[in-house]
């Protein structure tokens, strides 16, 4: 089986897309990689010493992943598709999986505290959506439903220079920072201090649950929603539907 196709990896690649700096995750994120092939038959004494790190540094690296351990991340390689089936049995089992994903997304979302926060946003004027490259076409989609709303409604890179973040909100815009896992937000400490100190109303798309609920629009914690960019954006768009379909309800 090529280990290619399993959540470990997309999830491995993924983070690698984020790096911004050549560390220590990005040591053991790229020795992984290399060795998916291996997995589950890796130690993490072989992953320490081939990424110059230490063990403990493994383990951290690990659980920033959403891993509980080092053994629960070699061995998360169940692939999303079953490739022994034939292409009929595995489209109807990708179907049946994405229409119980689609189910569970909207008995889970809380429709209330989504309606009274985008109330608060569509009260802000403009609307400055923060994405990473890898949430582009979900938060275009957001972009465009709010502008068909008539929001003026701008789209940037969450590591756009924060000049030009406050110079595109002044004092009357709204923020919405789309960031999944939260890693971002600890990144960025001071643009979230900016943005309390100047009283900028802010809201974050994520599924991380230490998120302060005020200012949280919240996704579904589920190890699904990290383990690929189909799932994640998956997730994202919908979401964005389910936004769309409050909008209309608000207008």
């Amino acid at each position: 089986m090529d280990k290619r196709c399993t959540p470990v990896y997309f999830k491995l690649v993924d983070f690698l897309a984020d790096c911004r700096h050549h560390d220590a995750n990005y040591d053991i994120a790229k020795t992984l990689i290399e060795l998916i092939q291996d997995f589950p038959d890796i130690y993490i004494e072989q992953i320490a010493s081939r990424a110059h790190t230490s063990v403990s540094t493994v383990t951290k690296f690990c659980k920033r992943l959403g891993y509980l351990s080092f053994k629960s991340l070699k061995e998360d390689i169940l692939p999303y598709v079953d490739q022994s089936a034939d292409i009929q049995t595995t489209v109807d089992s990708f179907i049946e999986k994405d229409h119980c994903l689609t189910q569970d997304f909207f008995k889970w979302m809380d429709f209330a505290d989504l309606t009274m926060k985008l109330k608060q946003i569509i009260c802000h004027q403009p609307i400055v959506i923060l994405n990473s490259s890898y949430s582009d076409p979900a938060s275009n989609h957001l972009r465009s439903i709010f502008e068909v709303h008539h929001y003026p409604t701008y789209l940037l890179n969450r590591d756009v220079d924060d000049s030009i973040l406050f110079d595109l909100i002044k004092q009357q815009g709204v923020v919405l920072i789309v960031s999944l896992t939260g890693r971002w937000l600890t990144q960025h400490q001071d643009t979230l201090k900016q943005l309390q100190e100047n009283h900028i109303t802010y809201y974050i798309i994520s599924a991380d649950t230490s998120i302060d609920p005020k200012h949280l629009i919240a996704l579904p914690n589920v190890s699904s929603l990290f383990h690929s960019y189909y799932h994640s954006n998956r997730y994202l768009n919908l979401l964005t539907i389910t936004i769309e379909i409050a909008l209309n309800h608000l207008d």
